[in-house]
């Protein structure tokens, strides 16, 4: 009995980690959710908004906003509505789960969808939780694999700013854990809602689609894995015939070289403007990147050494997403201090799941795992003192 508890424990208490990490910012707010949302005025009017929200003067906001707008009217395509125009509708509307859920919990009342946005945030972090101990236990992974995923820095991002990767781990980690029970009609309806979340989870399922088609070769499973994929591609040729433009176009200029955006952002980190705060409080967010920085290219080193060991299946998912952030420039996700964590989600979380024993017990564990929990409060630091 005991056993079949302790997922849930282990959720319970990431979920009060979490509210603990957010409850102060609430309370300078007076518990306004939509602060969470981090509208700037140059998208936002706030006079033209259905109902008020914090709206920051001057700024151009973040990507919350976005979904925010998405999920008071996400069936009406009009630019701009309720006060708010989508920087990138092609690119911004790939992501449509997340807002159409908050559009259904708030039963399509405006006043209800900033809190909605952050209760489906904090289910998500829940269901990770919960998720996490299962394929631990499922996989026989040691016993710091859940505490490394749930320790992701870019949850807390994602939290304090409304965005969409908390759920699109969720359904991701859901998806795998049926595909490992060999429930592969259920991996695909959640794998298919996992692409539809974040068009990124498609780089896993697509590396466990070209497993299944090079090394297990069974039919039936490969159309599966197959069909799990249909949904995001009819989805994105939707929008490009709508919009007129794909989305890969609102995204292709972030691309380079591989490894030349993280040379970039070292070099920015040490020499550059990367950080725009000076004095004591610049010198600490720049060794914070830089450290942050680091840890992820060693994680990505580290998580290659375990191939041998590992489940090929899930190196198979992990190859693409890390493929992707070597070739992400410095003038995308690593052009600020916390920005970074969020595009890493499924190369962090699926490469924890690449982790043996061998390595538990190793001496690089316990540090790497208390680096991460600096990490952690680093980014939870920045994301709530940010939030004024």
């Amino acid at each position: 009995m005991a056993k079949s508890r302790s997922p849930l424990l282990f959720a319970v208490g990431v979920l009060a980690i979490y509210l603990a990490a957010i409850v102060p910012v609430l309370l300078r707010h007076g518990f306004d959710t939509s602060t969470f949302i981090v509208a700037g005025d140059h998208y936002v009017d706030a006079t033209q908004l259905p109902s008020p929200i914090d709206v920051r003067p001057n700024s151009d906001g973040y990507d919350g906003q976005f979904y925010y707008r998405l999920a008071l009217a996400p069936f009406d395509l009009r630019q701009p509505l309720d006060g708010i125009k989508i920087d990138a509708p092609v690119y911004r509307m790939q992501r449509m789960v997340y807002p159409v859920l908050a559009w259904a919990a708030s039963l399509g009342e405006p006043r209800l969808v900033p809190l909605a946005l952050l209760l489906i945030n904090l289910a998500g972090l829940a269901a990770i939780a919960l998720l996490a101990a299962r394929l631990t236990r499922c996989l026989e992974l040691p016993a710091l694999v859940p505490f490394a995923i749930v320790l992701w820095p870019g949850f807390v991002v994602t939290l304090t700013h409304d965005t969409t990767e908390i759920l699109s781990t969720a359904f991701l980690m859901a998806a795998l854990d049926r595909y490992f029970a060999g429930r592969l009609v259920v991996f695909v309806a959640l794998g298919a809602i996992a692409t539809l979340t974040r068009e990124t989870t498609a780089l896993v399922l697509g590396g466990l689609f070209i497993y299944e088609l090079l090394l297990q070769r069974n039919w039936a499973r490969i159309v599966l894995c197959a069909v799990a994929l249909v949904p995001v591609v009819i989805w994105r040729q939707t929008l490009a015939t709508i919009w007129g433009a794909t989305p890969s176009s609102a995204a292709i200029d972030v691309l380079t070289w591989p490894m030349l955006g993280i040379v970039d952002a070292f070099r920015s980190i040490l020499f550059g403007d990367y950080v725009a705060a000076t004095g004591i409080k610049g010198a600490i967010l720049r060794a914070y990147a830089f450290v942050s920085i680091a840890f992820l290219v060693g994680f990505s080193a580290l998580t290659v050494s375990r191939f041998a060991s590992a489940r090929k299946v899930l190196v198979a998912g992990w190859l693409p997403s890390v493929a992707l952030m070597a070739v992400l420039g410095a003038n995308g996700p690593w052009i600020e201090p916390i920005g970074f964590f969020r595009a890493f989600t499924e190369c962090w979380v699926v490469g924890c799941l690449l982790f043996d024993a061998r390595f538990a017990h190793s001496r690089l564990a316990l540090p790497a795992l208390a680096t991460l929990l600096l990490i952690w409060i680093g980014a939870a630091w920045q994301t709530t003192s940010a939030i004024n």
